[in-house]
């Protein structure tokens, strides 16, 4: 504990002070408990030696049974795999290979624009819509009403894309379905700091991890058989990400227990755009914050550098002048999504329990 003065403001006053020692001095011992009582250890109440939580209490308050911790781990790992699947399929086959049915000579360019726009739309979207619900007093919760709007806005703004065939409205549609993916995501992810008691969000967060691995690498392999069915097949992959994400906000917020009212949760700092933009500004002081944020960036960049243009990699490279080197990319993506589904599975569900186990999450 740091040593400090806990009194109040006599303790700085010398003269004060001394008239204290030489009173006290009258009584053997007083003095040198007067000197006591100046410099005092007392308790750090932000030290982590101060967190005197029960670990089965959420930080809301409310210490979940245990089948509300089943339905919160149930909630995160469907609902993970399912937002993980279309999105991938639709990302990384569906959207190339209409980029490449309406200009096969601008498809490169036209992917990396609709990822790079979409991106800095997903930064924004997650931190604006984190702070507002943050700030949402309703009688639904603060969580629940973003997620389930942000999950049908993204439905049907990828199913709009079937519906045109102009690269420009496609890329306006993207961005729109980027934007409301992480109106659901933001407030999706604060409910594991909101109501997963500490004891066990290490699992919950391996199940959720897990469901993005499957999800993910199951997206590949659904993606391709979308692929091999041709127009129809491209058709029918727009129409499962509709109906898909227009009812996953939905699914995930009746599976888990219902999320108490914030109309009377006392009020934070007044929003505005200023409290906003603060929330841009990156922390100080925090280098393990730096170390996650290369760390996870590089790692990223490099994973979906590869699989967003894995099609073109497959069709134009490896099977290049083959007649039919779009099949046959479909099913090489197919097997490279079961690989990684296998190896991605073990992992994932394996770190979370070993890092409750140990105490750690380094």
């Amino acid at each position: 504990m740091p040593k400090r003065r806990a009194a109040e403001r006599s303790v700085d006053d010398e003269q004060t002070q001394g008239v204290k020692l030489a009173t006290d001095s009258q009584v053997p011992g007083s003095g040198m408990a007067a000197l006591a009582a100046v410099d005092t250890a007392v308790p750090d109440e932000d030290s982590a030696f101060m967190d005197m939580r029960d670990p089965m209490v959420s930080a809301d308050g409310h210490r979940p049974t245990k089948t509300e911790i089943v339905r919160l781990g149930v909630g995160f790992t469907v609902s993970a795999i399912a937002c993980a699947i279309p999105w991938v399929a639709l990302s990384t086959v569906i959207l190339p290979r209409v980029f490449e049915q309406i200009d096969a000579g601008s498809k490169v360019f036209m992917l990396g624009l609709v990822n790079s726009i979409g991106a800095f739309v997903a930064l924004v979207a997650n931190i604006v819509f984190g702070t507002l619900s943050d700030q949402t007093r309703s009688r639904f919760g603060k969580r629940t009403p973003w997620i389930v709007i942000g999950g049908l806005i993204t439905g049907l703004s990828i199913g709009a894309v079937a519906f045109t065939r102009s690269e420009a409205l496609i890329v306006t549609l993207w961005c729109v379905a980027q934007m409301g993916y992480n109106m659901m995501l933001a407030p999706y992810v604060a409910v594991m700091s909101d109501r997963v008691p500490d004891k066990v969000r290490g699992t919950i967060s391996g199940f959720y991890g897990a469901g993005i691995a499957v999800g993910q690498t199951l997206g590949s392999v659904v993606g391709a058989a979308f692929l091999t069915r041709g127009d129809a097949g491209l058709f029918q992959a727009w129409m499962m990400g509709l109906a898909v994400f227009s009812l996953v906000g939905i699914f995930v917020v009746v599976v888990w227990p219902r999320e108490k009212s914030s109309k009377f949760e006392a009020d934070g700092e007044k929003l505005s755009a200023k409290a906003i933009l603060r929330n841009f500004r990156p922390p100080r002081h925090a280098p393990d914050f730096y170390y996650a944020l290369v760390g996870r960036t590089l790692m990223m960049g490099g994973y979906w550098m590869i699989t967003t243009y894995q099609l073109y990699i497959a069709q134009d490279y490896i099977y290049a002048g083959d007649p039919h080197a779009t099949d046959k990319a479909a099913a090489i993506i197919a097997t490279m999504g079961v690989i990684t589904l296998v190896v991605s599975l073990i992992a994932a569900v394996t770190a979370g329990p070993i890092t409750d186990r140990i105490g750690r999450r380094k």
